[in-house]
């Protein structure tokens, strides 16, 4: 039996759990537990924490961290949100040069998707995945997060991050262009994109502009102006036909991220639904993606674990 000890470090919290799993390749979560990331002086100090409980870190077989933010060849992150960065390559300590990868969080939710992690997911659209297709992970946070799991070399699953979240977002007519022009001037931008748009802050902008008053995003949820909700709704839409299309997501599409898990009628709408699938030229091939809603929150800590199985050799 081996160990595996996994993450998943947010701008809020930071997830820390221990997988065991056999030689017949089933990942069992053996115990979880939470820091507030804030109250951590560095990448060191957080991981110091989890060696003041009964886990021997340096005894585990291999470790893997899913972070926000683009990761560099696995040893390298700065994360928005966070006060300092991780450089796996400046530390001489052996259980971060010999045992601990970096991976990209959205990564770690496209892997989850090969998981129990996604046993109750829930299906707001439905269509027939096609098998081995590429599977497309969405998320709305603090941020736009967007991954991709496919097969790789032969039965060997692979994940692609992306950071299509600050890419320009595409605006349709002249009511939406104006909340373009809203943005760019409010946040003295060059283009609006999906962080500002279909995240927590994004809701916030959108609820200014049609409304006339600045709200928190959880504020924005209690109030629930139905104009606002159907105008989220219609980005978060977009925003996965976007992703959708991009990776030709026929093995279907999660949507995962605090914002749909706290508020799921943002996306099991119809304004959700028909904005995904409204394409002149793939509507056909959209109308067949099933789309599911992910709200377990350690899929995180699952798709970190399934990649530390990954290198143990012990899935595919």
């Amino acid at each position: 039996m081996a160990t595996i000890l996994a993450a998943d470090i947010g701008g809020t919290s930071s997830r820390f759990g221990l997988f065991t799993i056999e030689s017949g390749g089933t990942l069992s979560l053996e115990r979880t537990d939470i820091f507030e990331t804030a109250d951590a002086e560095s990448f060191s100090d957080l991981v110091s924490r989890v060696s003041e409980l009964d886990i021997d870190i340096d005894n585990v077989d291999t470790a893997v961290f899913a972070v926000p933010g683009a990761v560099n060849r696995g040893v390298f992150v700065s994360m928005p949100n966070v006060t300092w960065n991780i450089d796996l390559e400046k530390s001489s300590n052996k259980f971060y040069q010999d045992k601990l990868t970096l991976i990209n969080d959205f990564k770690a939710q496209a892997y989850a998707t090969r998981t129990e992690a996604i046993r109750d997911a829930k299906e707001i659209k439905t269509g027939q995945a096609v098998e081995d297709a590429t599977v497309a992970v969405v998320g709305a946070g603090t941020g736009l997060g967007h991954a991709a799991v496919t097969m790789g070399a032969p039965g060997r699953i692979t994940a692609v991050a992306s950071e299509m979240g600050h890419i320009a977002f595409s605006f349709i007519g002249e009511e939406e262009e104006a909340f373009h022009a809203f943005l760019r001037k409010k946040l003295s931008i060059p283009y609006g994109y999906g962080d500002l748009v279909v995240t927590g802050p994004g809701l916030s902008h959108i609820h200014e502009f049609l409304i006339g008053e600045r709200l928190e995003p959880r504020e924005v949820s209690e109030r629930a102006e139905p104009r606002v909700m159907e105008w989220f709704s219609r980005f978060y839409g977009r925003a996965a036909r976007h992703y959708a299309l991009a990776v030709v997501a026929q093995g279907g599409v999660y949507i995962a991220g605090g914002v749909a898990a706290k508020n799921p009628s943002f996306v099991d709408c119809d304004a959700f639904r028909n904005e995904f699938v409204l394409s002149p030229t793939y509507g056909y091939l959209l109308e067949k993606i099933p789309v599911w809603l992910n709200r377990n929150e350690k899929s995180g800590l699952w798709g970190a674990g399934y990649l530390g199985a990954q290198k143990l050799d012990l899935v595919s």
